[in-house]
C-alpha cells in the first residue's frame, strides 16, 4: 500500500490514536508515517487539529526533536516523520538501580534540551510521557508526538482536547483544565523520571481520584525509599514534581542549568 508518495514496508507501532508505519520513497529513503485512527478522522475538528500538529512540527528543528518532514498530499490525513531507530522509553527495560539512575540523569538533561527548545518556539507539548520519548541505540533521546501540543499563550484544556493526552502524567493544573504554561511539561518529566527510579506511580485508575491525589498528596522523596539515591538529583526531581507550578523551576532552561552540575555524578 502507498500513502502519498511512500510505500509502506512495516508497522512501527499501534495505539488508540492510530498506526505508525515504516515507509520508503522511490529512492529507498526511510521515513515513518503516522496515520490517525478512522474514528478520530470522523470527528468534526480532528482534521484541523491534525494539520496544526504537522504545521507545528515543520517549524521545529532540533537534534532532540523528531523531525516532521512534509504536509500530506490532497485530503488523505497522515504525517511524514524522520525514521528513528529506537525504542519508546516505556518499552526500555529497567537496568539495575546503580545504572538506571545515571541513565535517567542523562535522559533528564536531554529531555530538558528538547523542552527548552520547543518552549522557546512558544510550544507546550502537553502529552509528555514515556511513550513519547524515543531512546536511540546509543542511549540518547528524541522527543516525539506533538498531537495535542499548543502555542503557549492562551492554552486551556477544554472541549475535545480535554479528553486527550495521558492523565496520569499530567500536571495538577492541567488535569483541572486550568490555563497552563511550560511548567506543566516539567511536572510530566518529573513523573517519568520518578516512575523509572521508583517503579509504580501511586495514582488511581480513576480520573477524579488521580486529580484528588495530585492536589493533596505530595510525592514521597526517592531518598525515603533508597537512602543511597543522590540527594541533589532527588531534590531536582521533587522540584519538578511540586504541586504548585510556582514551586517548580520557572522554565526548562533553568531546570537544565540546575541539572548540569549533577551530570558529573554519572562519571563516578
Amino acid at each position: 500500500r502507498k500513502v502519498g508518495n511512500y510505500r509502506l514496508t512495516g508497522v512501527l507501532g499501534t495505539g488508540g490514536m492510530g498506526v505508525v508505519y515504516q515507509a520508503e520513497d522511490d529512492e529507498g529513503h526511510q521515513v515513518a508515517i503516522k496515520v490517525p485512527a478512522p474514528h478520530l478522522v470522523s470527528q468534526g475538528d480532528f482534521h484541523q487539529r491534525f494539520l496544526r500538529e504537522i504545521e507545528l512540527g515543520l517549524k521545529l528543528k532540533h537534534p532532540r526533536v523528531v523531525k516532521v518532514l512534509e504536509m500530506p498530499l490532497q485530503e488523505e490525513l497522515y504525517v511524514v516523520l524522520e525514521y528513528v531507530r529506537g525504542t519508546p522509553m516505556d518499552k526500555v527495560p529497567l537496568e539495575p538501580w546503580s545504572i538506571e539512575w545515571k541513565r535517567c540523569l542523562q535522559w533528564a538533561a536531554q529531555s530538558l534540551e528538547a523542552l527548552a527548545y520547543i518552549h522557546s518556539q512558544d510550544v507546550i507539548h502537553r502529552d509528555l510521557k514515556p511513550a513519547n520519548l524515543m531512546i536511540l541505540p546509543d542511549n540518547s533521546l528524541k522527543l516525539m508526538d506533538f498531537g495535542i501540543a499548543h502555542k503557549i499563550h492562551g492554552t486551556r484544556l477544554t472541549g475535545t482536547d480535554s479528553i486527550m493526552g495521558t492523565p496520569i502524567y499530567m500536571a495538577p493544573e492541567q488535569l483541572q483544565g486550568s490555563q497552563i504554561d511550560p511548567r506543566a511539561d516539567l511536572f510530566s518529566l518529573g513523573l517519568i523520571l520518578y516512575e523509572r527510579l521508583r517503579p509504580g506511580l501511586p495514582y488511581s485508575d480513576d480520573l477524579l481520584e488521580t486529580l484528588r491525589q495530585k492536589l493533596s498528596q505530595p510525592m514521597i522523596s526517592l531518598r525515603d525509599t533508597n537512602p543511597k539515591f543522590p540527594s541533589a538529583f532527588d531534590e531536582f526531581i521533587m522540584t519538578l514534581l511540586a504541586m504548585d507550578p510556582n514551586d517548580r523551576f520557572p522554565d526548562a532552561q533553568s531546570a537544565l542549568q540546575s541539572l548540569k552540575p549533577l551530570l558529573t555524578l554519572t562519571k563516578r
